[in-house]
């Protein structure tokens, strides 16, 4: 299992986005506007900080919570306001089950699997199944790679693998 990107959210007071655009573009940053009421800032390594005018700032694009993290905090000292309640708000993972999915036809499965949904709407066509672990939702392909999302900590991911690997072994 691998983690391919975190989202941390945290607090800050309501922030007026044009003010906001000039401080953090004057410190550097490449800001863009995310529609009327964000402004996404481009941090290092990728990683994308959002800025919301309510006061709400997520940072996303690393599979390091500790980058994310970081990225959220050096933004809001340049914007010198303060941040609370900085957590950790989903997970997403992947993983490769290989041969033990593939064997099985995604339509059996869908029979086999509560609360699941076959997609066939976009090739590739996948199989959405939530576990019943957290929030956790799986999108299951033909070819054995499993994509989890939703999940707050990596024991919620292994949980939720687990519950899969029952219905199929």
């Amino acid at each position: 299992m691998k983690i391919t990107n975190v989202v941390v959210s945290a607090r800050v007071p309501p922030q007026d986005l044009n003010s906001a655009a000039t401080m953090l573009s004057r410190s550097g940053y490449h800001v863009t506007w995310g529609g009327r009421r964000s402004l996404v800032v481009n941090c290092d390594n990728s990683v994308r900080v959002i800025l919301m005018s309510g006061g709400i700032v997520v940072g996303t694009g690393t599979p390091h919570r500790d980058e994310a993290e970081d990225a959220v905090r050096k933004v809001t000292a340049a914007l010198g306001v303060q941040l609370s309640s900085l957590r950790l708000v989903n997970l997403t993972a992947v993983c490769d089950l290989g041969e033990s999915v593939s064997e099985v036809p995604l339509q059996d499965l869908a029979v086999m699997l509560p609360s699941s949904e076959l997609r066939r709407s976009k090739p590739p066509c996948a199989l959405v199944w939530k576990p019943g672990v957290g929030s956790v939702t799986m999108l299951i392909f033909s070819s054995g790679r499993v994509v989890l999302v939703g999940a707050r900590n990596m024991e919620e991911v292994e949980r939720a693998v687990s519950a899969l690997k029952a219905f199929l072994f």
